[in-house]
């Protein structure tokens, strides 16, 4: 199962973006904001036929939570492994703990 997660900010919109636009739910752009890097942010958008709201910077605040967003915030579906809650929380985890989740050194 996959969880829905929200990114922001223009460096993590590109990453994603990048690699894996078919994970984009939604996308929310400031209203008032025209540059010329989210210009080309939603250019990309464009091309890979996702579709953008136009949200008043007020908004992105409140979706970002206070967070620096740019401009941008995105809802994506996040991989399996990243919903699944951290079993190891052993000090040396990276030398006990495989990735597997029927792992636990706690």
């Amino acid at each position: 199962m996959k969880s829905r997660r929200k990114v922001v900010g223009l460096h993590a919109v590109e990453s994603v973006l990048e690699t894996g636009p078919d994970r984009i739910v939604q996308v929310w752009v400031d209203a008032s904001r025209a540059d010329g890097r989210l210009t080309r942010l939603l250019e990309r958008f464009a091309n890979a036929g996702i579709r953008v709201q136009e949200t008043p910077k007020h908004r992105l605040d409140a979706m970002a939570d206070r967070q620096a967003h740019q401009g941008v915030v995105i809802e994506y579906l996040a991989p399996d492994e990243l919903a699944r809650p951290q079993r190891c929380h052993s000090f040396f985890a990276d030398e006990f703990c495989s990735s597997s989740p029927d792992n636990s050194a706690s």
